[in-house]
């Protein structure tokens, strides 16, 4: 069901992502689909698997976010990086906000966190910020808070080792990749030409 979760998405965006990593629910390692529209990617690089860091985006209720994190996710200040205007099938601020049913306290129910797989450790380069604490392993998984910039709410290894293998915890699917470019082409925008050809030549006979 993940795997044609994104197939049907690589067809039609031309990527598709898979997350693979620890599941605290079964105590396994195992791997699910997640929508390309949450994922971010080092602009710089040619391909995903150059990339010093990608990072995935999530939206969770708080009480969740506190089982995560424990005391870290505790001590946030009140109302941080919760969305406040939910609604059914819009965007706030261009990003995509899921459905939610209920009051009207539901809808501040959820909060926007980023997932950072870095391979450059913290990556913390700018002058006047503070790096926090050893940043001499690279393999360095970074939760931010979005409109928290205090601290992370998570900084240390990746969950899963997978950089033993020289791999990501995002397994992404091109059906259509394009020579060094990033992003692969949509494999029905591809088409697309030779379907303007057909039209043409039909209401041409």
């Amino acid at each position: 069901e993940e795997s044609r979760l994104a197939v049907d998405e690589a067809l039609i965006d031309g990527r598709s992502c898979h997350y693979t990593g620890y599941d605290a629910a079964t105590d396994l390692i195992s791997s699910r689909y997640v929508s390309i529209a949450d994922v971010l990617l080092d602009p710089d690089a040619k391909r995903p698997k150059d990339a010093y860091w990608i990072a995935l985006r999530r939206q969770l209720p708080r009480w969740e976010l506190e089982r995560e994190f424990g005391d870290a996710a505790k001590k946030l200040p009140e109302g941080v990086g919760f969305s406040n205007s939910i609604a059914q099938g819009t965007e706030t601020d261009g990003k995509p906000q899921p459905t939610t049913h209920g009051d009207e306290d539901d809808e501040t129910d959820l909060v926007t966190i980023y997932e950072i797989w870095s391979r450059m450790g913290t990556g913390w380069r700018g002058a006047g910020v503070e790096e926090p604490g050893d940043d001499s392993f690279d393999f360095k998984k970074i939760v931010l808070v979005d409109g928290y910039g205090e601290k992370p709410l998570y900084l240390g290894r990746w969950e899963t080792p997978l950089y033993v293998d020289g791999v990501w915890p995002l397994t992404f699917l091109d059906l259509t990749p394009t020579k060094n470019s990033l992003y692969p082409v949509s494999l029905l925008k591809a088409a697309l030409p030779s379907l303007r050809a057909v039209n043409l030549l039909a209401s041409t006979a």
